[in-house]
């Protein structure tokens, strides 16, 4: 891993040790620096390199410890105040739980949480109410029971709240999946499809991650390229309408991650430069944690960037164990051994926060991943469509099959009782 590389690390560990709420955790991360630092100058590096690591690291927890108390008296100040004003990215309806952006006036304190909707809410628009906020753990909760629309709206907000509109109106019985996979709303998704989601380790596939955000910026270059526009300009469109996508969705750190590893990699191979996976890799992590300084703390950052590095990781064991020769079954070999390393890495956090861990994840993903390969470009000319109704619902309905055979792909692998142990 290259010199750079490092000190980009080390940044994000001490961006980590900032957001860290539990002192063992920030301990752990204080000890991953001293070893980065001791890595570095074991090297070779010199001393100026090694107090690069530590300053920049000791900075990044700096930047994140300020912003964590920041967001701890904001969240004070919003459980006091009498009034609030608050915008949702989603429309929801009375009953319906959705993620919202809630501000007081007065301080210009805001801060994301949750919304209890108890009215019609209009997603994009901001709302004026009476209703008091309750404190949970990092952020507030809101039973919104009356609002008032204020004149503003929130550009990013309403841009988001017009394409689920949109992807509802498209794909109608697959609204609930189609929604997951295009905009990261997993609202409509039943318990019962994330329980065998889960079970069969293809839950990572619901919600828009790197691979989603990868696939749709791979297919972009391919139309630009079928559209007959040179190399730059279909470099350039892809670039654009990644970053306008992943801006729709709410710039979640995977999708971030993603999105700048594949416009690095763009953009090096239009300059004609070699590149490094680990310096890539290490660039598209810490960018997110630019975005957001709590993002390495966060389990869809933690799980896009260890996938990625497990795939650099098996990338690497094949060429130390010399594999060569072609065919299915040496591909078959391959994948199942990526996919194994890429499920075995992810293995502590899963059993961290979900409390389960997938045994057939290694298998049931080699079947999934082409199927996603071809549904996630398909969704997204669908909604690229979406102002010609009648031809953005014909390429719904050619995603419709690859939906339900992904679903039976997941329900085929979570019903064997050993597919998952607690």
């Amino acid at each position: 891993m290259p010199t750079a590389s490092w000190i980009l690390l080390s940044i994000i560990v001490g961006h980590a040790i900032g957001a860290a709420q539990h002192t063992i955790a920030a301990a752990v991360g204080v000890c991953l620096c001293i070893a980065i630092a001791w890595y570095v100058a074991a090297r070779g590096a010199g001393s100026l390199v090694v107090a690069a690591c530590l300053v920049l690291a000791a900075a990044g927890a700096a930047r994140a410890t300020a912003d964590r108390w920041q967001n701890a008296r904001c969240r004070d100040q919003l459980v006091r105040a009498a009034t609030l004003e608050f915008v949702s990215e989603f429309d929801a309806h009375i009953g319906d739980v959705t993620p919202a952006r809630f501000r007081h006036r007065t301080s210009q304190c805001s801060l994301s949480g949750v919304l209890r909707a108890r009215t019609e809410i209009v997603g994009g628009q901001w709302y004026h109410t009476t209703s008091r906020a309750e404190p949970t753990a990092r952020t507030v909760r809101v039973t919104v029971a009356t609002a008032s629309p204020l004149a503003t709206v929130s550009w990013r907000a309403q841009l988001r709240a017009a394409g689920v509109r949109r992807v509802d109106s498209v794909f109608m019985r697959d609204a609930a999946m189609a929604r997951a996979l295009l905009l990261a709303d997993m609202h409509l998704i039943s318990p019962e499809i994330r329980r065998r989601w889960s079970r069969s380790g293809l839950v990572h596939l619901l919600s828009v991650s790197g691979v989603h955000v990868a696939i749709i910026a791979a297919a972009l270059l391919m139309l630009g390229t079928a559209l007959r526009l040179s190399l730059r300009h279909a470099t350039l469109l892809a670039i654009v309408m990644t970053a306008l996508y992943v801006t729709i969705l709410g710039l979640p750190p995977p999708a971030v991650r993603s999105a700048v590893m594949f416009g690095s990699l763009l953009i090096a191979k239009l300059r004609q430069r070699p590149t490094s996976t680990w310096s890539v890799l290490t660039l598209g992590a810490l960018l997110p944690v630019c975005v957001d300084s709590a993002a390495p703390i966060d389990l869809g950052w933690q799980l896009s960037v260890l996938g990625v590095a497990a795939l650099a990781a098996s990338g690497a064991l094949f060429k130390r164990l010399k594999w060569h020769g072609g065919g299915w079954r040496m591909k078959l070999s391959r994948e199942l051994t990526t996919s194994s390393i890429a499920s075995t890495a992810s293995i502590p956090l899963i059993a961290w926060y979900f409390g389960t861990i997938s045994i057939v994840a290694p298998v049931a993903n080699l079947f999934a991943a082409p199927l996603i390969s071809v549904l996630q470009p398909t969704l997204f000319l669908a909604l690229l469509c979406s102002p010609w109704l009648p031809l953005s619902r014909f390429v719904a309905s050619a995603a419709h099959p690859v939906l339900q055979l992904l679903d039976a792909v997941a329900n085929m692998f979570s019903s064997p009782s050993w597919a998952a142990v607690a």
